[in-house]
């Protein structure tokens, strides 16, 4: 039969395993697994720590006050770091329900959802720069010029009081559905607008036969990370790549 320390020390395999699924998943939340990988500094400083207590004080870790109390702190610094993480996390999908319940079901349906019109063009890339979508090797006008010769019904504005203040540039190649420029003006966000977009572009392109829409997203755009996550999409396991054929 395996004694406590045997135990223990076959037990840091699984939860290595299950930290490595936690992390391969992308779905634990930040701050949360910063705690669960805590907990092997608790391990690790917890081995160290029985064997000196043994040899300096001849006692079990649990009974050397000063030195497991140390020790422990490393766990609670994780319990910490877990609760705090899942909390976050539960609040922004709280926060997300809500603004789908009330204010999705009251702003959003006056957002008026159209194809692009050549007009457009000012207020659409004024939109673009004010989200922070445009990059000096992309022009996007002629970006829009492109659009408007491949499927230019599925180039759509959310236009609210006059006012565009959301886009989204759609296509199919007829294995997948791509979107790009999807924009939603800062001060109208969080108020159920961007998921009303998508829905449209969702039901369009199921309309056509797409089984499923991919989509790229700088790294270091977390905001756009967590409303697509929020949305029902996963990170796919694979690497983009890009080859340049006209310059802009």
């Amino acid at each position: 039969m395996l004694d406590k320390n045997t135990l223990f020390a076959v037990s840091l395999f699984p939860y290595l395993g299950f930290l490595w699924f936690l992390t391969k998943s992308g779905q634990t939340p930040r701050l949360a697994l910063i705690g669960f990988y805590v907990l092997l500094i608790f391990v690790a400083v917890t081995i160290p720590a029985g064997i000196y207590a043994r040899q300096v004080y001849g006692q079990e870790l649990a009974n050397v006050d000063w030195l497991h109390g140390s020790a422990e702190l490393f766990l609670t610094v994780s319990n910490i770091f877990v609760v705090l993480g899942f909390r976050q996390a539960v609040m922004e999908l709280r926060q997300a329900k809500s603004g789908d319940r009330g204010q999705d079901g009251e702003k959003s349906r006056s957002l008026q959802i159209r194809p692009f019109k050549q007009s457009d063009e000012s207020a659409v890339v004024a939109l673009w720069d004010c989200c922070g979508l445009l990059r000096p090797w992309n022009d996007p006008h002629q970006d829009i010029v492109r659009k408007l010769q491949v499927q230019p019904d599925l180039f759509l504005v959310g236009v609210l009081d006059r006012q565009i203040i959301a886009t989204a540039m759609v296509g199919y190649d007829g294995h997948r559905g791509w979107i790009n420029y999807f924009a939603v003006a800062a001060t109208h966000r969080q108020q159920g607008y961007g998921h009303r977009l998508m829905s449209e572009v969702e039901s369009r392109l199921h309309e056509l036969g797409c089984p499923k829409i991919n989509l790229q997203i700088r790294c270091d755009n977390l905001e756009a990370i967590r409303f697509y996550e929020q949305i029902g999409f996963e990170p796919d396991a694979v690497v983009s790549f890009g080859k340049r054929l006209l310059p802009d």
